[in-house]
């Protein structure tokens, strides 16, 4: 199998050590933390043991629904 996309030597968002990350047609088909010799990939990023993290830009995110969970109340009435 080849994948699309690898991401090494990264570390996940809670704290765990991630050496490979890969990603095959859109879907993460590999999470390892031990790995020494990751499958072959079209493109290969060190994360040079930075944060792997899902995207800080969430497409289907509702703006109307912002704050309505009692952190600021509605002041418009």
């Amino acid at each position: 199998m080849v994948l699309d996309f690898l991401i090494t030597n990264g570390v996940l968002d809670n704290g765990d050590q991630c050496t490979a990350l890969g990603i095959k047609d859109g879907k993460i088909s590999l999470l390892e933390t031990e790995v020494t010799a990751p499958p072959p990939a079209k493109v290969v990023l060190d994360a040079g043991g930075g944060m792997i993290s899902p995207p800080f830009i969430d497409s289907h995110f509702h703006f109307e629904n912002a704050f309505m969970m009692g952190s600021r109340p509605n002041l418009s009435t």
